[in-house]
């Protein structure tokens, strides 16, 4: 009887294999984006603002968008992260989404020239960030104070919730941004109601 040569045997080997090779691939990984929701408003001679200090609380700085998955518990995705830090893409969003709410392109970070002083100096920590399986949920610590800092701070705390818009990581992007875009009206509503007086700048 003749047998296979080794060669001709491999090569039938090979072509079993390949197809399965191809079922184990990684998958791609997604990248995913902060940005901007609220709408401009025309710049009117809004307070300039300094955001001194934007902190995140340590749990949602993990490189994957994350979910809730239960109570206590959350599940990070593995093929779908972040394409800046988070902390920096809340930065990048507050400072747009609240200057076009407040209608001022006098916003900025710390840290700032040393010649140039707010109106209003800002102090955020974002305490809860998170998409649940029906929504999500933004909890926020702010401060507000004049630029001098020749007053007393005033603290606030603000809680935002919405549907989810969807079940994957690209929803939970667009959820955060919408959020985010919510706190800034908040924050602006702060900056510029009558109370925000007692923290404005003595006039020399």
């Amino acid at each position: 009887m003749t047998h296979p040569s080794p060669l001709l045997f491999a090569s039938r080997l090979l072509v079993l294999l390949l197809p399965l090779a191809g079922c184990g691939s990684t998958p791609s990984t997604d990248w995913y984006l902060l940005e901007a929701t609220a709408t401009p408003l025309p710049a009117a001679g809004g307070p300039s603002i300094g955001i001194a200090r934007l902190e995140v609380a340590d749990y949602l700085l993990a490189p994957q968008v994350q979910t809730h998955s239960g109570p206590n518990s959350v599940r990070r995705a593995d093929f779908a992260r972040w394409a800046e830090p988070l902390d920096q893409g809340v930065a990048r969003v507050l400072l747009l989404d609240l200057a076009a709410v407040a209608g001022t392109e006098r916003v900025r970070l710390a840290p700032w020239p040393r010649d140039w002083v707010p109106e209003r100096e800002l102090m955020v920590r974002i305490e809860r960030l998170d998409a649940g399986p029906a929504e999500v949920e933004l909890v926020a610590t702010w401060s507000v104070q004049d630029g001098a800092r020749t007053r007393p701070a005033r603290d606030r705390l603000g809680r935002l919730s919405r549907p989810r818009s969807g079940a994957g990581a690209e929803s939970v992007a667009a959820d955060y941004s919408a959020l985010l875009g919510e706190l800034a009206r908040q924050i602006a509503a702060d900056l510029t109601s009558p109370a925000a007086d007692d923290v404005a700048p003595a006039s020399d």
